[in-house]
């Protein structure tokens, strides 16, 4: 199998095939959504010789071969990149529709695509964002926190994308499923897009609900609030405590800074005390968490917190799955109910967490010093 390929070596952000990925993803929610796969052995060709073709005219044209392609497709569809690339593409959707749950390492490196970009065309030379990646695997230190993905501009670097796994559990109706959206949601898509408009999409496409983490982030506040004024009642001067919410920040610590480890807040982040909560709510429910991180994917996957969230999606993702069925939240019917209070949405802030803190402690003890 061989088809065109694209490359701009005039733009160092051109990422070819993160565009191509997305432009295959959306093309593969429709069809499998749909049921409609009977043409989907053309559908790479389709996307590169139409679509790619003429949005990227300044590119210029070399071979694409059918191993990048077939690795790009399988972390597309949330699987492995795998050496044996003589599977149909028939047949790799089918272990993907199938699968119960995305597998580690959620970042991959499709290695076959590499001797296309000229950071790495010379034999003396390796790319040194590959290695760091690679390492990183190796060392199982990766944190998911994307850096090797944003720098590598071919984008044969990716993130699995885990809805095509997802399609099954949202047609069946045994298992109701929740989306969790993180607190960073608002505006996310579009500022006519409210938290009721965005519930009446996710509902459209076979979520039951739509729940607020800013929700288990007031809780979570509660928690540390409390934690923390226990705290500087006892040691007012040396007393510090770093936030939980953040699977990069905690995973640097762990990695890098363990002196400080004792100083990570002893919970949950949100994201995991939502999931945690609407399954003891409901036993035989799945859990979709929605956010702007890629880290969530392998927070999510962590052995001692994996019970709390089966899949996830960042709002690009869906994003592109609202664009391939067609919805539009903007127009969707209001479904609006308040779930959380400002402290809980100011997560997605920097200094966020620090200011809820801060505000419930006050609560407390409004003489408290800082």
């Amino acid at each position: 199998m061989e088809v065109l390929f694209f490359m701009n070596t005039k733009n160092d952000n051109s990422k070819i095939l993160e565009i191509y990925k997305m432009k295959l993803f959306g093309e593969l929610v429709k069809a499998v959504w749909n049921d409609d796969i009977e043409d989907i052995e053309n559908l790479p060709n389709k996307i590169l010789n139409e679509d790619l073709k003429d949005d990227l005219n300044n590119y210029f044209s070399g071979k694409f071969d059918k191993d990048t392609m077939v690795n790009l497709i399988r972390v597309t569809m949330g699987l492995d990149v795998t050496g044996d690339t003589d599977k149909n593409l028939k047949d790799s959707l089918h272990e993907a529709v199938n699968l119960d749950e995305v597998k580690r390492p959620i970042i991959s490196i499709i290695s076959d695509a590499c001797k296309y970009c000229d950071e790495n065309n010379k034999e003396d030379e390796s790319c040194k964002i590959r290695s760091k990646h690679i390492n990183c695997n190796e060392e199982d230190v990766c944190s998911a926190c994307g850096d090797c993905v944003s720098r590598c501009k071919l984008g044969a670097i990716s993130d699995k994308i885990e809805f095509i796994p997802m399609i099954k559990l949202l047609k069946d109706i045994k298992s109701p499923v929740y989306a969790i959206v993180a607190p960073a949601f608002i505006g996310q898509f579009g500022k006519d897009v409210s938290p009721g408009k965005l519930r009446t999409a996710l509902k459209k496409i076979g979520f039951e609900d739509m729940i607020e983490v800013a929700l288990a982030a007031d809780m979570l506040t509660a928690k540390e609030a409390y934690d923390y004024y226990e705290h500087m009642k006892k040691d007012e001067e040396g007393c510090f405590i770093t936030s939980c919410c953040c699977p990069i920040w905690v995973s640097l610590i762990q990695n890098s800074f363990p002196q400080i480890l004792e100083n990570v807040s002893p919970s949950v982040s949100p994201m995991i005390a939502c999931g945690r909560a609407v399954k003891i709510l409901n036993p035989d429910a799945k859990v979709v968490f929605i956010g702007p991180c890629m880290a969530k994917k392998k927070e999510a996957m962590l052995e001692d917190i994996k019970d709390a969230v089966d899949f996830v999606l960042t709002f690009k993702e869906l994003q592109e799955i609202f664009d391939a069925l067609e919805l539009n939240p903007a127009i969707m019917d209001e479904s609006n109910r308040v779930e959380a209070s400002l402290s809980g949405r100011v997560y997605a802030r920097t200094g966020g967490v620090s200011k809820a803190v801060k505000l419930s402690v006050r609560r407390i003890d409004k003489n408290i010093k800082f």
